[in-house]
């Protein structure tokens, strides 16, 4: 018997290697499937991982009070997964010392030293020796500044642009007042699918059970990813490729029972049992099929191996997969053997097969339209739902279904036409095409190879674009440079200094979700955004300039007072913190020092009394002569001190200032006058609806540095700002910030235009390049995520699909 069917497959090889070749096909794509969906997850977190800051890959724990062991072992209860590093550290700033001493477990891994060891403290390498203290080591601060180690904490990581880079030891710190840390860190590929949900259950567990002040970026950025995190249209890809896999396998199937089907009814006439011929009629397609299941699996692990870039065991959901469609593959091959061969002797042995019964088909095709129509109607309400992902496949097959009942028709009308119009060929052609059995199945087929082809093409044009468009959103610029800078006023003029008529560079800073630009910069870079630039920045006082090696003041003491020691602050000429002080005791002129302001001159920040100055007026400050000085105007309180700091003049036009506590327990020893030179509430636009365009919202929001008075409008799309986030002026944030912290990220946006060699120049003008992105390489790096790659997959099945088709009109 078994030779009786290997010579049945030997006489008819093509049909037989057609049919393998279905059966490679249909168990390859329902192996590979589970594989490139696991694929596209591994991809999507990969991505999302590696372009995460630090500060996002981080939980970070604080506490200045206990034991580093008490707050180490809160962290440790949640039981952190394998997949994450605890980092545990301390620091603390020595009276006699500019620079903090930093404990941190691990560091010396993460330090590029350029001299000695890291036996003991480490010191930057162009930091003097602190006194009474043995150094031991010198690193490179340029080293690692986007290492995930550093967990995000300004005030730890080491930069070129710091002056006061820390001292780092191994050895643990036996002081008082320590601020201790420990960070749970997500290093390099943490992320990893069979990872993400342990993470992600610890990051949620930590936030709600921590009794500590934390900073957890890990869970936003888990949640980004299982955001971003989409197989679907892998999954999709693969299964509409087994679909019409297995059309073309039926197809096949039924036409080759047919050439078959005068074999097994000459097997009936010699006596043949039935037995026997049962063997004969289903062994050799079931035979065919079951051997070529294994090959299809092999080939398409191997297959997927390659185009992955590494070797993974074969999971056992693709297992099971491949598995069931084998088995679906010969059940339903053996019905359609079944079916084919389920005639009478009399019609076995004809030719010309008779006409099919329509009953069937007619309810195949009815389910096959009231599954479309179901389809279509949950995406409509529910685009995310189970049955939407079909609606492509489903079209395709109503299309196919309607044009398969209509190509016969117009077949048989043609042919007639054609006949009597002597045109004998290719009337006599159409005429058979109208009546070849199969001929209407093999039209949907391809209908519905093509439909979905097309369909997998506009699908991954639309979400290249929808990528492009994306990435510009995210971005903000053409070109967005992450950078690093003594100060935000320091950025400023390092980015006006390399482009001085403003027409390729602009200063930008990030805190959260507020997004401040140089706004007079930013039509050049933004096209289109010159009404939002012209909201952000109104008319405000001209700030208070000084040209001189000196500020000069003029004090009358109205009564019997101690000496009160005054405090200049200002902006250096190229955006450096330029501070000086003078002791006032009695009526008179005084001259507070500031030599760095001679040459390109300073902007007056903020004057600062270590007490309340109630017996002392100002009559004149640098230029501005009495009456101007006192001008209400000119001067604002500290943001957070207007309970309790009021500002007055007197009769003759002096300035005064009184400082009265509200908490006696809390008195101030910086109580300041700040140049009023940048307007309040400070407008910012929302990245918001159309009904809060003209909202004019003023409440508090989080400005850079501190909550400050805003007032708001909306503009439905903003350039880099996330939705429900917003827009303001750089120079004026950072002019209200009443801050020298410097704990934003700073980033220059280049348009179009933008030279060569633009990094080269802002580098030379003193800024740190941590990073450098165009909306290409984001819109790039979307693609390469899972969502690109299932995109991808379905164009290479549609592709697939039509080669089936090719090979079913065979």
């Amino acid at each position: 018997m078994v030779r009786l069917i290997l010579g049945t497959l030997a006489a008819r090889r093509g049909e037989v290697v057609a049919l393998a070749l279905l059966a490679v096909l249909a168990v390859g794509a329902a192996t590979a499937a589970p594989l490139m969906a696991d694929e596209a997850r591994r991809r999507a977190i990969a991505v999302e991982l590696d372009a995460a800051t630090p500060a996002e890959r981080a939980i970070t724990a604080s506490s200045s009070s206990g034991t580093l062991d008490e707050l180490h072992g809160r962290v440790r209860r949640l039981d952190p997964p394998a997949a994450l590093t605890v980092v545990i550290g301390a620091w603390t700033r020595p009276s006699d010392s500019d620079l903090p001493i930093v404990y941190r477990s691990g560091v010396c891994a993460h330090l590029r030293l350029v001299q000695g060891d890291c036996s003991g403290l480490v010191a930057p390498a162009d930091a003097a020796t602190p006194p009474g203290l043995r150094v031991t080591g010198r690193y490179d601060p340029a080293h690692g500044l986007n290492d995930p180690f550093w967990a995000g904490r300004a005030e730890l990581t080491p930069s070129p642009v710091r002056d006061d880079n820390p001292l780092f030891t191994e050895s643990t710190l036996d002081t008082e007042g320590l601020n201790l840390t420990v960070d749970v860190v997500a290093g390099k590929g943490s992320l990893t699918p069979k990872s993400i949900d342990a993470v992600t259950a610890f990051a949620t567990r930590y936030r709600l059970e921590t009794q500590v002040s934390t900073d957890n970026g890990l869970l936003t950025l888990t949640r980004r990813v299982a955001a971003g995190t989409d197989d679907t249209a892998a999954l999709v890809a693969g299964g509409q490729l087994v679909v019409l896999c297995w059309l073309v396998l039926l197809l096949s199937v039924v036409h080759l029972a047919r050439h078959r089907r005068t074999e097994v009814a000459l097997g009936a006439l010699r006596g043949a049992p039935r037995r026997h011929r049962a063997v004969l009629a289903l062994g050799p397609t079931a035979l065919v099929l079951i051997a070529s299941g294994p090959i299809g699996a092999a080939l398409a692990w191997l297959g997927t191996s390659v185009v992955i870039g590494r070797w993974e065991p074969l999971p056992e959901s693709a297992l099971l997969v491949a598995g069931a469609v084998l088995l679906s593959a010969v059940v339903s091959a053996a019905l359609a053997e079944q079916r084919a061969h389920a005639v009478s002797l009399l019609e076995a042995m004809r030719e010309v097969p008779s006409r099919r019964g329509r009953a069937g088909a007619l309810a195949v095709e009815a389910a096959v339209v009231a599954l479309a129509v179901a389809a279509i109607a949950q995406s409509t309400s529910d685009p995310d739902s189970g049955l939407a992902v079909i609606v492509p496949l489903c079209l395709a097959a109503v299309v196919g279904v309607l044009l398969a009942r209509l190509v016969p028709l117009v077949a048989a009308k043609l042919g007639v036409a054609w006949i009597r119009r002597a045109r004998l060929g290719s009337g006599l052609s159409v005429l058979w095409l109208a009546r070849r059995p199969g001929a209407d199945r093999l039209v949907a087929l391809i209908v519905i190879a093509v439909g979905l082809l097309v369909h997998a093409a506009g699908a991954w044009d639309a979400m290249r674009t929808d990528f492009a468009e994306r990435a510009a959103q995210e971005l903000g610029a053409h070109r967005v440079l992450t950078v690093q800078a003594r100060s935000r006023a320091a950025l400023l003029h390092a980015v006006r200094s390399v482009d001085t008529q403003g027409m390729w560079a602009m200063a930008v800073a990030r805190h959260q979700d507020a997004v401040a630009v140089d706004s007079p910069r930013l039509a050049a870079i933004v096209p289109d955004s010159s009404e939002i630039a012209d909201r952000l920045r109104p008319a405000a006082n001209e700030p208070i300039r000084i040209n001189t090696a000196d500020l000069e003041l003029d004090v009358i003491v109205t009564g019997p007072m101690p000496p009160v020691r005054v405090t200049a602050v200002l902006d250096g000429p190229n955006g450096e913190r330029v501070t000086g002080a003078v002791d006032v005791e009695t009526t008179g002129f005084y001259r507070i020092a500031v030599p760095a302001c001679a040459g390109g001159g300073c902007r007056l920040a903020w004057l600062s009394f270590p007490r309340s100055p109630d017996q002392l007026a100002i009559s004149r400050v640098g230029p501005l002569s009495a009456g101007a000085v006192a001008h209400a105007a000119r001067w604002r309180r500290e943001v957070g001190m207007e309970p309790e700091v009021m500002i007055s003049a007197t009769r003759e036009g002096y300035l005064k200032m009184q400082y009265i506590p509200i908490d006696l327990r809390n008195v101030s020893t910086d109580i300041r006058i700040a140049a009023a030179d940048a307007p309040m509430p400070v407008p910012i636009v929302i990245h918001g609806p159309r009904r809060l365009a003209e909202s004019r919202e003023k409440v508090s929001r989080w400005v850079l540095t501190g909550s400050r008075p805003v007032d708001a409008t909306a503009a439905q799309r903003l350039p880099g700002v996330p939705e429900g986030g917003f827009l303001v002026d750089l120079e004026y944030a950072d002019r209200l910030s009443d801050s020298e912290l410097n704990l934003l990220r700073l980033e220059v946006w280049l348009n179009r235009s933008a030279p060569s060699d633009a990094a080269d120049r802002l580098r030379a003008a003193g800024v740190v390049i941590a990073g450098d992105e165009t909306i290409a390489q984001r819109a790039q790096r979307f693609s390469a995520g899972g969502a690109g790659l299932g995109q991808v997959l379905r164009v290479a099945g549609g592709l697939a699909g039509i080669a089936l088709a090719a090979v079913a009109l065979l």
